[in-house]
């Protein structure tokens, strides 16, 4: 079944032109070193702090935003701020190596 709140941002942001989907790096960070891996070749930049992380996912709750995609390194390294984050955002989806045990979210997918 549809969920009638999530059509509504849905359809509000998409009048309003705001983003409805983003995807956040949570860390630069990751467990493994794969041979093939553009990340590991990329700049390391700082990360940010669950207080600026938590301001910034108020902001995209209050502009619409619906689904969120945690990217990184490996962010299940992060797990506290992927669970802070889905508090705000009512779809989330992880993309993770798989080596770390996965965390119990009701909207992670």
């Amino acid at each position: 079944m549809v969920d009638l709140k999530i059509l509504y941002k849905l359809i509000k942001s998409r009048l309003q032109k705001k983003p409805i989907a983003i995807s956040f790096d949570v860390t630069n960070k990751c467990n493994l070193k794969c041979p093939g891996c553009y990340w590991q070749n990329l700049p390391s930049k700082p990360e940010l702090s669950p207080e600026k992380i938590k301001m910034l996912f108020k902001k995209l709750r209050k502009q619409g935003t619906i689904f969120c995609i945690y990217l990184g390194g490996e962010p299940l390294l992060r797990p506290e701020i992927i669970k802070l984050c889905s508090r705000y955002i009512p779809i989330n989806w992880t993309v993770t190596n798989g080596t770390i045990e996965p965390i119990e979210i009701k909207n992670l997918l």
